[in-house]
Order: structure tokens, then sequence, then C-alpha cells
């Protein structure tokens, strides 16, 4: 099965252009990835999995999630004895063997993680190869001393030194299959060992002066050797060989690519991958030798071999092919090099012209057409050519670009070609390498259009017409005549065109015509009765909501059972049933679709869907419902697909064109991986630390060898890491476990590699971890530790025997000494016993009768002078007799009142008015102690309590605030429900006010706790201004909560001694700071946003009023658009889109901060003012807490809004989407008419239908960013969008 993908592999890459990258995707490590050293020497897999490197700086073991290095430790003789290692091999017995470069020879068990270093003398300290025969012997070859063979059981060493000191430098040592040793010396060709005398001969010809790299052996028993001189193959023929020498030959592409060969391995299915110096590797198959296949290391490719020098070659047990190269490692699946690319590459005119792809078309010659922002190309893959029709658009809304939109190539090979400017017919030259664009009419001149964009271009073969879809209606051409139809939108026929921007036309298997249209979802062209066109929508019966949301369709499969598969922008893949006119299901991310964005649908030959979207492929099974995702990790151009990027071949070849070229591939060549995975624990923590860190457990073995631990009662947490040994794509190996006798079942772990436990009870358990690959193949069995935790002695068997047995013989002897002892003292007790005994029970009985009064009194007072006064004053008041008054800085005071009191008591009973009054009070005493408060006082109707006395709390008004709105949510509820208890409802005011007081207790008689200052009067004046079953607060207090809560500003009331102040009304919590969105109950998000106000080191509230200020008092009044009222905005919107996006750290201060300076510079100048207010950002931020980088971020963050947005980051993206929030808003028309105003008084625009144009061009052209903001405004940008160009179709405009 390998073998035939790799054929297929080297057949892809003959056929392949330069313009379409060889098939082979590498997957690069390097020293940033963990590596010890980026340069690899060696590399193999051992009997376990684990994959084993060895580097220039120690020895690295791999198990495709971590890397482990050795190293030399010089205070330890049982680790490596030099890091530079040359090379690496696993002996019969599960030794690796190591030849170091001036440490000797090592050898590591893996059993135990230690080495052991064979001193073999000065001479032999120099090892470059390290090889075993079939009796066991090591051999190695070493610099300066020949070949060195060492009888393991013995420790015994025979050197064999050849003559010349090149002889003696030997680079390989290599045992074959029929017990032969071979030597490969530096210059004197090839040696063989021969036992019958015990020594190594020469071999003569053709290798008599090479430098030999490397030697293998094929399954026919072939010799393959590496040499500086190139290639050289031995057959046996008898008892020689007949050779054979590959070489480099210029004229010829499939010659060796360079004949310095450093490496050779052959992978099971008999391909010969050969490591050259300087020009990559190259690929053979032994059933054609001669023929190599080349692939090496791009510098504009990410995805190319690491480094053209290779030092490595080796095939895992997975069929992953690792290639260690002196820039890192280099790892490919061949069965996964099924995506071919089609790409530009700036340096080759024999590629497309540029990378966005928007169209594509395969004619009936096999050539491929593909449209780019740049124009069209010609790919003729079959000779490797790509001619180039470059064009520019002539049309001065062409957006900026020359895209072509659209291709079609009909039965007589003309190629129409939809742009952005118009429609065109292709017209070729003899040499194929000129092309002139015809224009065709399509639609009626003069008629005020002012977009050409051809979206799709579909032959009617039946009716021998070409239906044009455009961006401003459709246009059905005659094409015998050259005549045409123009379809647009009448608002007032409904059987007109839907929308004048139609996505495609489609005609389907029964030859009805389909149209897409922007907005409107899928439309059926019929004939009414007197033969003209009319369009019925199915708007309503595509949309779960029955048509009330926008439905943009972007491409159409028909399966065999004439079902309709549509992509959608936004809504997923839909499957639709066009006879019964019934929307059958909706995939989603949900579902596993890789992206709601859908910009193709196309079938493959079993009737599996492949989907082209904005976040990779997706392809659907329809019959299992089973999803599968390709990224660009995979060999996609990038993970951002194109619309109308898309084709598929009359052979099943599948085109999707995006951001980075486009994709080719047959789906039948995608094969799943079908070799399990080795899996494996690598890792026991106990109380996170390794196991070997605990001298008293005595553990000897490694984490992968260990079958059983044994541990005691209190060492009983534990972490568990276990790893997939299979090399595919090993980041999306999975995994489930269970602690058999603790879990009920097997947990699924999906890509978490590590399993904790804590607190286990002792007992007997097995812990067992299977994993399965990136396709799903489960391993066959699991990796599996028998854990005992042992009980504490007192809970052990013997010794709860033996303690009965004390237990039993102690209570028998203290028994009977007891009834010796009573005999004795009997008769002598009992008289004194009889004569005190009426005495002291008296004396007893009237003691205990004054203890329990004086306690009754005691906790009386106590508890009475607690439910008045707080705990603290109450504390002091008992051990001084007095307390004393103290000042508080900030606190904030609630005070409440029922409307029309006194109205009320008037027509209750007073009895019941208590009552009612009372269990009003007691709910409010609940919510106040929730909320840490103190209640202060209530006086006839009316409520206070206060937060931040007597115990000072930063949060208090943020506590307070939320304890108004539960009891303001406590009297709706009575409020509603008054109707079926009949009882008349009470409304009530709440005011808040935050600022300084005195609290506490004065005087010595009827102590009672109290608060003075104005802030109590201010807060009495705020529940007094209150309209009923609102929370009222003042100016004061809402800086203070505005980050937490939704406000309305009411306008100022005046204040004794304090003027006019300002009001608010608090409504409820922040959405996106709540509960399920509800504004009712704080979320964690909360809490975490209040600390972040409340503890960081920036004041940002402050530095906001700085600003602020400045601005109000320095931007012009004629800034309709851009004054104070638009900074604020963008603050709000960039706070609300952060909290969407998850951030409650101090990149929110940094976010709003760049929000509050974005547009200052507007103080200063007009235009380019972004600079000015970075300056004034520097200036002032410092004063508040913001370090450099902080004020630096800020910085990038301003620049970010430059038009147009091309954010780089997180942040970049929210402010960006913040300052423009207003696009998809209600209030967009009241707030682009300041704008418009604005700009007439600049002179940047002079008419109002200017404007409105520049408008569209504008939303057109901007984006959102962030998740959140496509999810909020979107929607209403694009429709928006269509109101102004209705406004632009209907609309007379004075100018």
């Amino acid at each position: 099965m390998f073998r035939l993908f790799s054929l297929l592999l080297l057949s892809v890459s003959f056929l392949s252009l330069r313009a379409q990258n060889k098939a082979v995707r590498f997957d690069n490590m390097d020293i940033n990835d963990g590596l010890s050293q980026s340069l690899v020497n060696d590399l193999i897999q051992d009997r376990q999995g684990f994959i084993w490197i060895a580097t220039q700086d120690g020895l690295n073991k791999y198990d495709g999630a971590r890397i482990v290095i050795y190293k030399k430790d010089p205070t330890d003789q049982q680790s490596l004895s030099n890091n530079f290692i040359h090379a690496l091999y696993e002996d019969k017995e599960g030794f690796i063997w190591l030849a170091t470069n001036g440490g000797g020879v090592n050898r590591f068990d893996p059993r135990t993680n230690t080495f052991k270093r064979y001193d073999l003398g000065p001479q032999n300290r120099t090892v470059t190869d390290i090889t075993e025969d079939s009796e066991g012997n090591i051999w190695f070859s070493t610099m300066g001393n020949g070949v060195n063979k060492l009888n393991k059981e013995k420790g015994r060493v025979i050197t064999y030194v050849f003559k010349g000191v090149e002889a003696r430098n030997v680079q390989c040592v290599y045992s074959d299959s029929k017990g032969r040793v071979f030597a490969g010396s530096s210059g004197q060709g090839l040696l063989m060992y021969n036992k019958t005398h015990e020594r190594f001969d020469r071999y003569v010809n053709p290798l008599i002066d090479d430098v030999i790299w490397c030697i293998t052996e094929d399954k026919k028993g072939t010799i393959w050797v590496g040499t500086n001189s190139g290639l050289v193959s031995m057959t046996p023929s008898g008892d020689e060989f007949v050779c054979k020498r590959f070489i480099n030959d210029y004229s010829s592409p499939h010659s060796l690519s360079n004949n310095s060969v450093r490496c050779l391995h052959i992978t099971r299915d008999q391909l010969m991958i050969v490591g050259t110096t300087g020009s990559g590797i190259d690929i053979m198959d032994l059933d054609r030798p001669g023929y190599f296949i080349n692939h090496k290391h791009e510098d504009s490719d990410d995805g190319s071999l690491a480094d053209n020098l290779v030092q490595s070659v080796y095939e895992d047990r997975s069929g992953s092919i690792w290639i260690g190269t002196n820039e890192g490692l280099s790892r490919f699946d061949p069965l996964k090099q099924v995506f071919g690319q089609i790409n530009h590459s700036p340096d080759d005119i024999n590629t497309i012209n540029d990378r966005t792809v928007w169209s594509i078309y395969e004619d009936q010659q096999g050539i491929l057409w593909v449209g780019t922002r740049k124009g069209l190309n010609r790919v003729d893959r079959r000779n490797n050519l790509v001619f180039r029709y470059d064009r520019k658009a002539n049309n001065p809304n062409a957006i900026g670009n020359n895209s072509v939109l659209s291709l079609y190539v009909d039965a007589h090979l003309r190629v129409w070609v939809g742009a952005v400017d118009g429609l065109y017919r292709l017209e070729l030259s003899d040499n194929l390498r000129l092309a002139v664009f015809v224009p065709v009419q399509f639609r009626p001149p003069g008629n005020g259009f002012a977009d050409n964009r051809v979206y799709s271009i579909t032959e009617d073969t039946r009716n021998k017409c070409l239906w044009v879809g455009t961006k401003e209606g459709l246009s059905c051409i005659n094409l015998s005549s050259g005549s045409y139809k123009f379809y647009t939108n009448n608002p007032n026929d409904e059987t007109s065109l839907p929308s004048n921007s139609v996505r495609f036309v489609y005609i389907d298997n029964e030859g009805k015509t389909w149209v897409s249209t922007d907005g409107e979802g899928l439309s059926l062209v019929e004939k009414n009765e007197t033969g003209q066109l009319r369009f019925r929508n199915l708007k309503k019966q595509l949309s779960p909501k029955g048509g009330e949301e926008d439905l943009l369709l972007t491409s159409i499969w028909e399966d065999e059972k004439g079902m309709f598969w549509l992509g959608s922008y936004g809504s997923g893949l839909l499957h639709f049933d066009p006879k019964q006119e019934k929307l059958i299901r909706t995939y989603t991310e949900k579902d596993g679709l890789s992206n709601n964005a859908v910009y193709a649908v196309l079938g493959d030959e079993k009737g599996h869907l492949w989907m082209s979207t904005n976040y990779g492929l997706s392809s659907l099974d329809p019959i299992t419902g089973k999803m599968r995702r390709y990224l660009e990790k995979d060999g996609l151009q990038s993970n951002e697909f194109n619309t109308g990027a898309f084709h598929k071949s009359k052979t099943g070849e599948l085109f999707f064109g995006g951001i980075q070229g486009l994709n080719n591939f047959y789906p039948s060549d995608l094969k799943d991986n079908v070799v399990p995975p080795d899996v494996v624990i690598t890792e026991v923590l106990l109380f996170n630390k390794p196991l070997s860190s605990y001298e008293n457990l005595h553990i000897k073995k490694s984490a992968s060898y260990l079958e059983e631990l044994d541990l005691s009662y209190r060492e009983n947490s534990l972490t568990i890491s276990f790893a997939a040994l299979h090399y595919s794509n090993p980041s999306s190996n999975r995994f489930r476990f269970i602690m058999e006798g603790l879990d009920d079942e097997y947990i699924e772990a999906g890509t978490t590699s590590l399993a904790n436990y804590n607190k286990i009870p002792y007992g007997s358990y097995t812990f067992k971890v299977y994993a399965c690959n990136s396709d799903g193949v489960w391993s066959e069995k699991p990796a599996e530790l028998k854990i005992t935790i042992t009980p504490p002695f007192w809970a052990t068997w013997w010794f709860r025997s033996l303690l009965l047995v004390f237990l039993v013989g102690g209570v028998f002897a203290f028994n009977r000494a007891r009834l010796i002892n009573i005999k004795k003292q009997r008769l002598q007790l009992a008289r004194e016993v009889r004569d005190r005994t009426w005495e002291v029970m008296e004396q007893k009985e009237k003691i205990e009768q004054q203890k329990k009064l004086l306690e009754e009194e005691k906790n009386k007072v106590e508890k009475l002078l607690l439910n008045i006064l707080p705990e603290e004053t109450a504390e002091e008041l008992k051990s001084r007799g007095k307390a004393s008054a103290r000042s508080y800085r900030q606190v904030t005071v609630l005070f409440t009142d029922f409307v029309g009191f006194t109205k009320i008591a008037e027509r209750v009973q007073p009895s019941d008015l208590v009552a009612r009054l009372d269990a009003y009070f007691i709910r409010f005493d609940e919510i106040i102690q929730k909320y840490n408060l103190e209640k202060i006082k209530t006086i006839g109707d009316s409520y206070m309590a206060a937060g931040g006395v007597p115990i000072r709390s930063k949060s208090n008004p943020i506590d307070t605030v939320l304890a108004a709105l539960e009891i303001q949510r406590y009297m709706v509820e009575l409020q509603e429900s008054a109707g079926t208890t009949g009882e008349e409802p009470w409304e009530l005011r709440i005011g808040i006010n935050t600022g300084e007081v005195i609290a506490g207790v004065i005087g010595t008689k009827r102590f009672a706790y109290d608060i003075w200052g104005n802030t109590v009067n201010t807060a009495n004046r705020m529940q007094m201004t209150c309209d009923p079953m609102m929370v009222n607060i003042s100016g004061t207090t809402f800086e203070l909560v505005e980050p937490y809560f939704e406000c309305t500003y009411r306008g100022k009331v005046a204040a004794k001694n304090k003027g006019e102040i300002d009001m608010y009304y608090v409504h409820r919590i922040k959405p996106e700071l709540s509960v399920d969105g509800l504004g009712l109950e704080p979320n964690e998000k909360f809490w975490k946003y209040v600390d972040l106000y409340l503890y960081s080191s920036i004041n940002y509230g402050k530095a906001e009023r700085h600003i602020m200020k400045v601005l109000k008092d320095g931007l012009p009044s004629h800034l309709y658009y851009h004054g104070i009222h638009h900074t604020y905005d963008v603050v709000q919107a960039a706070e609300r889109l952060a909290l969407m996006e998850g951030i409650t750290d101090e990149q929110m201060f940094i976010l709003k901060s760049a929000a509050t300076y974005h547009d200052a510079g507007f103080v200063e100048q007009y235009a380019k003012n972004e600079p000015i207010g970075i300056r004034m950002a520097q200036e002032i931020l410092p004063k508040y807490g913001y370090t450099e980088e902080q004020v630096e971020e800020v910085a990038k963050l301003i620049r970010a809004t430059i038009i147009p947005h091309n954010p780089q980051s997180h942040l970049e993206e929210i402010i960006c989407d913040a300052d423009l929030d207003y696009l998809g808003r209600d209030d967009f028309h009241e707030i682009a008419d300041t704008l418009r105003r604005e700009l007439r008084e600049q002179g940047v625009i002079n008419s109002d239908r200017g404007w409105d144009e520049m408008q569209v061009k504008f939303l057109n052209m901007h984006k959102y960013f962030t998740k959140s903001a496509i999810r909020l405004r979107q929607e209403k940008k694009e429709k928006h969008i269509q109101d102004i160009i209705q406004k632009l179709e209907s609309f007379s405009y004075k100018d």
C-alpha cells in the first residue's frame, strides 16, 4: 500500500510544473522546537517506538509531543561520555549504541536510562559508525584506527587497521543479510571482512579511490554504496559483484541531483531515498534504477525540506520518512502527500501571475485556466508551460485590482472571462503567448450601472444561451446572435429578480434554471403565461427562521438523487430537496464543518462532498455524516479559500483556489494510515516529582518499562504521562484511559496526554491507556501500569486483630482489679457517701441554677448589642465601655423609600401595615448581608444601609449596586405576582451615593451605630429624585461602577452644599459580565474585571478623565462625527468586544487607552493626526502607572486604526472593529449623516450622491475581524449596503 502511494508521489512530481509544488510537504523541527542542536547526524526508532536523534550536542528522545535530552554530566560516570554523536544503532537486546566524537563507544540502556562507556584507548575515541553482525558482535568504525570488533560477552576488542591514512579513516561499517561486514574508507574505497583470514580485503573496482559515506542493502541482495563520486550498485554475480555507478547529468533532469551521496535508506516498499550534500534528497524506485525525483529546501516554502545538506534518512514503523539535515529534522508521511499545489513565484515567470486565485476551469483539451487578482493564466500541465495574460481593468469601480472572477470554456473552446469590469471573450494568437480581451455586451449601456463585476458564467446548452451573473443583475446572452436580455430587481414586482447581485446560475439535471442572489438565497427561473421569465424565490423554504435573515449562497452541487448541497456564507452547508422545496438539514461547525463560511461545494466519485471554507477544506460522507477536516499542515495552499475558485474536471480531479494559489487532487488518493500506534507511559510523577527523586521507592526502571508500582498510603497523588508513538500527524493523536478500581469507565482525553489522580484511596489498581492516530486507528493493546497503595498499619487486618486481643485482655484485667478494689473500699466509703450526698446535691443544684440564669442574661445582652451595632463596635464597647467614631474616605450609602407610604398607611390596618413592612425589611436584611453591607437604620418606611463600614472594602460601590438591583428585582417580582395574591403592589425608590462619612457610636446611653456627612444627604437626595422601581446613583458612584453595569444619564439635580450633581439610572449588569448574558447575576468574568480595576498598578480611571478633559476643552465644535462622543462610543465598543473575546487583564486598559487617544490628534489638526495622539499618550499615560512597553502597545493600537485597517494582533483586531462598530448598528444612518456633514464642511466631498457612492465602496471594502464583531454587526452592515444601493437607484439627489 505504501509503495502504491510512493509511486503516485513520483508520478505527480514528474508531471508537475515548477508552478505546482512537488507533492511532498515536510514537517520540520529544529532547536526552536526542543532539539538540543539542529544538525542531525543520525536517527533510529527503538523497539518501543521512540525516535532517537543524534546531534552534535547530545542525544534526543522524541515521542511525538516531548523531547528528552541526554547530555554528558561530568559528575556522573553513567552519563554520556561526549555530546557529539555520529551514529546510533539498536542491537538485538534493545540496547542503543552510540558512536561519539572523542568519547568512544557508549551503550545506552533505555530500561534504566543509564549509559555505559567503553574506553578503548585514545586511538578509538572518534567513532563514526556502528553495526551488529549475525553473531552478535558490535562493529564500529573510527577515524585513524580502522575498524574494531567488540565481543559484548567477553568485552574484548579486536582492531583491524588498514594501510594508508585514508584507509584508517573509516566513515561507515555495515553488516548485510549474509553476515558480510563492509567498511567504507575515506579515499581508499570499499573493504570487506574476510572471515577465513580474519582481515579486511580491499574491493578494487570501481570504488578504489572513492570516499565511502554509507552502505546499505536491498531485499534482492544488491549492495548500494554512497560515495563522493555518486551512487554505486553492487549486484551479486557468483562470488563477485557487478557494479554500476549513477552520477549527476545536467542534461537529464531526473539523474542523481548531486554526486556527494551522504546517506541511503531503502523503504519497506523498496524505494531508495538518497541524502546528498547540498541538493536535498533524491527518491528512486528500485524497479526503475537511475530515475531520481529530487526534493530540496526552498527558502520561499516553509513546507519544504529543512536544509539541503542531508546527514541521515530513516523510515519508522508507521511509514513516515525522517530526514536529518544540518538545519533540523524533516518528516513526511507518504500517504498524506496527495494535495498538489499551483501557486505564484515572484522569481519564476513559468508560474501563475498572482497568488490570489478567484476562478478555475479546465477545458476539453486538459488546459487549466486560472483567474487571479492580476488577470488570466493558461496552465499546460502536460508540457510544463504557463502563459500569463495580464490585464488592467478599465473601470474606476474595479476596487483597485484586475481580478478575473469567473471563467467558462464552451464546446468551441471559446474562453469567456468574467472580470471586475465586465465580460470578455479571449482571443488567442497562434503562438498562444499573446491574447486580446474582447468586450462582450451583456446589458444596456448608459443606464447608470456603476459596478460591472461578473460573478458567474453558465452555459444553457438546451437553449443555446449564456447566463451571466453580475453585481448589478442577470444577463442571458444568445450565443448565436449575440443578443441579450438583462434582468434586475423591481421592488414593486415580487416575481422579478430578488436581488441584483447574482452569485451563480445553475442548470439542474432536469434542465431547470436556479439563481442565487445576495441575501435572498435561491430562486427558480420559470415562465409565466405570456412566456416571460419570472423568479420564484425560495428563501423562506431554505431558512430555519422562515426567511427572516439574509442568506448568501456561494455554490451548489447536485448529487445523483437530485438533491442540492448549497454552500453559504455564514450559514454552513445546506442540504435541500428541490422537488419538495424543503430544507433537509444544515451542517455547521457544531457538526464538524471546519468553518461556516463555505465558498464551494463539489462531489467526488463516491458521493462524498468537498467544501472549501474560510478555514480549511472539509469532506462529508452524507451516509454516515462523518466530517473530516484538512488544513495547511496537510498540504493546502493556506487555510483560507476564495469564493468562486473551484472546479471538477471530467476525470474527477478537484480544484480549489485561495489566497496562496490553488490545490488539485483526486479524492480517491486520500487514504488513512492504518498502522495502529504504539502507546507507552512516558513518565510517572508522585506529588509532581519524578519517581526517581524518591530514594525510598528504589525505582530503577524508566517509566516506559515500569510494570508495577508499590506506594504507601501517604504517596497517593499521581500524574501519569503517556504518548502515542505514531508520527504521521502526532499533534492529532488521541487517547482514552482508565484507572481500573477507581474509574467507572474510560475517560476520553482527546489530545491531552496525561492523567491526574489525587488522594487515591489505598488499594490495588491498574492504569490502562489506549491511543489512536490522526486517522482514528486505535492501538491494539494498551499501555498498563499496576499500582498498589498499601494501607496504614492501623488499617491492616493483623493490626486490627492484635488490637482486638489487647482490648479484650485489658478490659478483663481492668474489671478484675476494679472489683477487688471496690470490695476493699466499699464498707469504708459507704458511710461517708451517705453523709455527704445530701449536702453536696443541695449546693450543686443552687450553683447550677445561678450559673444558668447569668449565662442566659449575658447571651441576651450580647445578641441585642450585635443586632444594633457592628461586631467591631460591639467588641470595643464590651472591652472599653465606649466606642469612638471613625472617618471613612469611601463609603457607599443606599437609601430606599416606599412611594406614597402615607396614603398606603391611611388605607391599611396598622397591624397589617407593620407586618408587611417587616416582611419587606427582613428580605432587605438578607440581601444586604449577602453583599457584606452594614444595615444602618430604618426610619418609618425608609431603609438605610452602607458598604465600606465598619470594615473598609474597595469594592463597596459595586457590592451596593448589586444589592440595590437584587432589591429592585425582588420588588418587581412582588409587583408581578400582586395580581394573583390580591395584595396592593407597593413601589420603591432606591438612591445611592459614594463619598466620605463619619461612622460610629456617640454617647453612653442607648447605643446606636450611625453615619454622618454630605454623602448621606446626597444618597437620600438620589432616592427622592428617583422614579418608582428604579435605581438612581450619583455621578460619583457612576464613575466607580460604570465598567460593570448598564447605566443611563438622567441629568443634574441640585444638592445641599454640593451644587448640581449628575444622576444615572442603573439598569442591569452588562450582558457580557453576567450569567447567560441576562444581566442579573455576575459571572466569573465580572469578578476578574472588578479585580483588574481595583488592584491593577494602572490607574485607568484617572487616565481616562485626564484625556477626556483635554478632548472636551480642545476639540473643535465643527467635528460632528469626530467629537468627544465618538471617543466615548469607541471606548464602550472596545470594552464590549474585548469582554466578549475573553480579555479581562491589563490588556483591557491598554485597549481602552488606545481608544481614548486614537482621535485625540484632532485637537491640533484634521488629517493624518494619529502621530499627535501617540505623542499625547506618551506624555500623559506614564503619570498613571503605564510602563514603557504598555505605552508602546497603545501606540501600535492607535496606528492600527489608520484606514485601511490591517490588524496584526488580536487587540488590533478589536480596536479596528470598535472604531467602525457603528457600521453594523441600528444608528448607522444617523451617525453616517454626522460624518457626511463633517466631510462636506471640510471640503472632502461635494455632493450627497458622491457621499453615498463613497459609502458603498467603503462598506464593501471594510471587514470585521473578531468573531464577536462579525456575529453582532456583519449582517446589519450588509443590510445598510443594500439600503444605500437602493437609495442610489431610486432617490433624486439635489447635488
